[in-house]
């Protein structure tokens, strides 16, 4: 599955010398002749229109790619996903994911990988992990929308004695009983914090009693301690869809106070001093410019042309001139908020979406985009 980094690194793929193809393909293999194929040759036919935009080469470089997709299409794609997702730039790229979720059927071809679908998808499809836990055993579940999967299980045994002469003495069992119920909560954060390292989460929900929730949360990792969604009762032997079924009314209120808290906080300082806050694109672009993005929010669909540099690589809401920065030519972009975009992500700052039941409306007074900042601008 696609993960943050892997789509940043993508980002930072782009030829000056001819246009990434980016294709999105919602796939279907019911009918006679499949829908997804029909698809395709409706979007290359789209693509025909654009070829007076390019040189006879650089066309032909762009044919080659689409035949290269077609053959993938046609021959190996693998039955059971949903979407499928080529980016082609001859040999300097070719990159294929089969996704297990629709993505919108589209034909791109700008100077870098279009990724806000991908990137959207990320938002909306994030990863949690449950861990269901009482004082002897612990189980770790690795929740998405399709469900939970129990990834690993820890037990602990206890010590069985007698308190009376012979056995023994009271305050030495429970020191050691409670020895033995430290190691259990730390073996648990062990097999929580290694599964963060290897495969990734976006938050955490206990699941158990009162008592034994609260003592696994105090032995977690203070970085796991911040990722706790929730703390909720339930049965050890509660079923992995029972537990995937929760974790996600957990997760999706969590999401939708984030982005709500995230609104507030931005709309607060652009009220006040606005100093560490800025509002519209062309402050926005400024922003990151100088690499101050903490968290940028947008209209999921918010689409603007404007330009990029060809020397310094900085964007600009202007299609056409020199560059404000260098003096460098400016290279016109169909989107420059697609590269706003994937700049932020390169930026490490937190990119929320708004769709138009989310709190879009509520960026509509700002231009639909806007940002808190690291650091106040110069």
């Amino acid at each position: 599955m696609l993960n943050r980094q892997e789509l940043v690194t993508l980002s930072q793929c782009h030829d000056s010398t001819r246009p990434v193809v980016s294709l999105y393909l919602k796939v279907d293999r019911q009918s006679p002749e499949p829908k997804h194929v029909i698809r395709f040759k409706n979007l290359v036919q789209q693509a025909e229109e654009r070829r007076g935009d390019f040189s006879t080469d650089t066309w032909q470089s762009i044919t080659d790619d689409l035949e290269r997709a077609r053959a993938t299409i046609r021959d190996e794609y693998a039955r059971g996903s949903q979407s499928l997702v080529i980016f082609g730039s001859g040999e300097h790229l070719w990159k294929v994911y089969e996704l297990p979720y629709e993505v919108p059927t589209a034909l791109y071809l700008e100077e870098q990988p279009v990724l806000r679908p991908l990137f959207r998808l990320l938002q909306r499809f994030d990863r949690y992990l449950a861990i269901l836990v009482d004082q002897h055993r612990a189980r770790l579940f690795m929740v998405t929308p399709d469900g939970a999967e129990e990834v690993a299980v820890t037990e602990q045994e206890f010590p069985i004695g007698e308190h009376d002469q012979g056995g023994w003495a009271q305050g030495r069992f429970e020191r050691h009983r409670e020895h033995h119920v430290h190691r259990h909560y730390k073996a648990a954060n062990d097999l929580a914090f290694e599964i963060f390292r290897h495969r990734g989460y976006n938050g955490v929900v206990l699941l158990g009693t009162e008592e034994t929730t609260s003592a696994l949360r105090e032995e977690l990792h203070p970085y796991l301690q911040k990722l706790v969604l929730a703390s909720e009762p339930m049965s050890l032997d509660a079923s992995a869809s029972t537990v995937g079924r929760r974790v996600m009314e957990i997760a999706r209120g969590a999401r939708r106070e984030r982005q709500r808290q995230m609104l507030d906080d931005f709309e607060a300082e652009i009220k006040s001093s606005g100093a560490l806050a800025v509002e519209g694109l062309e402050e926005t672009l400024r922003a990151t410019q100088q690499g101050q993005l903490l968290t940028l929010l947008l209209q999921e669909d918010l689409k603007v042309e404007g330009g990029r540099c060809s020397q310094c690589d900085a964007l600009t809401i202007e299609t056409q001139g020199d560059c404000p920065y260098c003096g460098g030519t400016i290279v016109r972009l169909d989107d420059v908020v697609e590269s706003l975009v994937s700049r932020a992500y390169q930026q490490d700052a937190e990119v929320i979406f708004l769709a138009t039941d989310g709190g879009a409306s509520r960026l509509k007074p700002y231009g639909g985009i806007g940002a808190t900042l690291r650091f106040a601008l110069t």
